[in-house]
């Protein structure tokens, strides 16, 4: 499945907007620089969740991550990042 940087886009803040805690965000109202840990409350476990769900519907292999990869994200920008350069239809 081929997807866009604005659905990318949607789709990161989409799934930060459901495990944001202490209370779940609309995606228009989740921050691109917003810091994933102390804003939004993801913790180790929920990024491996956030993640596998945002690999899923971008149709990007978990698997092509290195743990320096998964290390650098902090931010949703970094996440529309790292799935926007390893979607094939990304640049469209």
């Amino acid at each position: 499945m081929e997807v866009n940087v604005k659905d990318i886009e949607y789709l990161v803040c989409y799934q930060v907007g459901l495990i944001a805690k202490p209370v779940q965000l609309h995606p228009n109202d989740v921050e691109l620089d917003a810091n994933l840990t102390r804003d939004y409350g993801v913790t180790s476990m929920r990024m491996v969740l956030l993640m596998t769900a945002l690999c899923d519907e971008a149709g990007v292999a978990l698997s092509i991550f290195t743990d320096d990869d998964l290390a650098s994200l902090h931010t949703p920008r970094d996440l529309i990042s790292i799935l926007s350069k390893n979607n094939v239809g990304a640049a469209k």
